[in-house]
């Protein structure tokens, strides 16, 4: 994630993460979750599944460490966040991720983000989100890492033990990715995800999650996958799950996950700190990845939303990268093409 400023306030997030998640009773509900929609979305938005089951299973093993360490801002930013392996050389994670912030310049703010061409309404609603802000943090495509771990953490079948597999690549971003900051609060967001091409596919081979063909719907019950950090060191990093729902979609590229309570009547799964660029997924279904996690909004009110970029908004941008990771393919041969350079036998007999 990229707050951490320092040792002592890594700490005090772990603190803060902990005490978040001892309240077993979620925030209240208002009466018309919509009333302040907006609102929720302009106040403490943060980069942060609130500790949900741990995946003993490894049903979600695809799912990674993302950790970059990168000047950003005039200072060290150690980003820690999770991924999601989508290809062999390819792990699908959040911008703010991997792209460390850089200072505001006049020209950020001035309608849409440069050399796009922004969806319909998208100038906007930047503008009514930014207003009133005093925005000094920017995070874009030139400020991906070059260098970014990545690593896999494979529990053995039977056994509480987990084995980790270290990786290393280096990120990228759409060309339309902004994301706004004022302080440590997001204003504005726009293409919050990026992806890792590794240098080479892990040792051992993991599986690859696919990604969707359709957008998400209102109403559409979600799992919510994350490494978050865990206060307890012996359980950092432990991968955990959790449900949720779709309650608004948020343009231009984005929808949100605002139950606060399961049919059941149990908590709802709400991301919190490392959980950042982890994978959501329509529920019972742990193999097609429909967003990326991206922060936590809280209303006024204590009104909670999972803040989710859509996967399908984004598509033909994630294939590409795959099929570049890919590299150039071999020629196809005719079984009786011979070796390609070689010159044709002079026995063989003629077409």
């Amino acid at each position: 994630m990229s707050k951490r400023r320092s040792q002592v306030r890594l700490h005090l997030w772990y603190l803060a993460g902990c005490l978040a998640g001892c309240f077993s009773t979620p925030p209240v509900a208002p009466q018309d979750p919509q009333a302040d929609f907006f609102n929720a979305l302009l106040l403490h938005r943060k980069l942060a599944v609130y500790p949900g089951p741990s995946d003993i299973d490894n049903r979600y093993r695809s799912t990674v460490k993302v950790l970059t360490t990168a000047v950003g801002s005039g200072r060290l930013q150690d980003l820690r966040c999770s991924g999601s392996l989508i290809a062999p050389r390819v792990v699908l994670t959040a911008a703010h991720c991997v792209c460390p912030k850089r200072g505001i310049r006049q020209e950020d703010l001035n309608g849409a983000p440069r050399k796009t061409s922004p969806a319909p309404g998208a100038t906007s609603i930047k503008a009514a989100r930014v207003k009133g802000h005093n925005v000094d943090a920017i995070v874009e495509p030139s400020t991906c890492a070059k260098d970014v771990a990545v690593t896999a953490v494979v529990r053995k079948p039977g056994t509480k033990r987990a084995e980790t597999i270290d990786n290393n690549g280096s990120a990228r971003a759409p060309p339309e990715t902004e994301i706004l900051f004022d302080q440590d609060d997001i204003v504005w967001s726009r293409a919050d995800l990026a992806v890792v091409v590794l240098d080479a596919p892990f040792e051992e081979p993991l599986p690859t999650y696919d990604l969707t063909s359709a957008e998400v719907k209102v109403g559409d019950q979600l799992t919510l996958v994350g490494l978050g950090v865990d206060p307890n060191p012996e359980r950092s990093g432990t991968r955990r799950f959790g449900q949720n729902e779709v309650t608004s979609m948020n343009p231009p590229d984005e929808f949100l996950a605002g139950a606060q309570t399961l049919a059941d009547g149990g908590a709802a799964t709400h991301v919190d700190i490392g959980d950042s660029g982890g994978g959501c997924y329509k529920a019972n279904d742990n193999k097609v990845l429909v967003g990326v996690i991206g922060s936590r909004a809280t209303a006024p009110n204590g009104y909670v939303f999972s803040v989710i970029t859509s996967v399908h908004a984004h598509l033909p941008w994630l294939r590409r990268q795959i099929e570049e990771a890919r590299g150039p393919q071999p020629p196809q041969l005719r079984p009786d093409a011979g070796v390609p350079g070689e010159a044709p036998d002079a026995s063989a007999p003629g077409p």
